[in-house]
């Protein structure tokens, strides 16, 4: 009974979300981080002039993520969007099943997939939905959680996988690769 209480919650969250109009978040956050990781690689800004000019107003369509990710959003703006959500999507989907979780864990999972937050990141396709896939991704490959650290703000999350040789080797690679975006960082 409470699977199909939750159930009902997330497909109503859901259908408010995704209602079309001028309120609509479906796409936003994806068209955001495509349209700057495009600019960026045609040798363009990755930050707005005023987010750089000192203290501000976050405003919608500004880039909130450090220069590191650049590394992997420029890569992923080719994406079709299709992918830009079925890979995280289905790969969270899948962890989830390798795991089994009891019975219990499954309307647990389903409150905390029914809030709004989570919905709304889910239709906006918001980067923190493939932030989520790495950090499942951690829990059965420790060395994943080394791409947490694409969000700072999530930090602690990825020092799950520190005990493991791996998520170090994943750490260098990372850092080599953020090396040449070094001088964005003062930005």
């Amino acid at each position: 009974m409470f699977a199909v209480l939750t159930a009902i919650a997330f497909a109503w969250r859901l259908l408010v979300v995704l209602s079309v109009g001028e309120g609509s978040v479906v796409g936003v956050d994806r068209g955001i981080y495509k349209e700057a990781a495009l600019r960026w690689a045609g040798g363009g800004f990755w930050y707005y002039p005023e987010q750089l000019a000192g203290p501000y107003t976050i405003i919608q369509g500004h880039v909130l993520y450090p220069p590191t990710a650049l590394a992997w959003l420029v890569p992923a703006a080719y994406l079709p969007d299709a992918l830009w959500w079925g890979l995280p999507i289905c790969a969270i989907a899948g962890i989830v099943w390798h795991h089994r979780p009891t019975i219990w864990a499954w309307p647990a999972m389903g409150l905390c997939l029914s809030t709004f937050w989570s919905v709304e990141i889910i239709a906006s396709g918001n980067p923190g939905l493939w932030i989520a896939m790495f950090a499942a991704l951690g829990t059965v490959w420790r060395p994943a959680f080394a791409l947490v650290l694409l969000k700072p703000s999530l930090g602690p999350f990825a020092l799950l996988g520190a005990r493991s040789r791996g998520w170090w080797v994943l750490l260098g690679a990372f850092a080599l690769v953020s090396l040449p975006l070094l001088p964005m960082w003062i930005d």
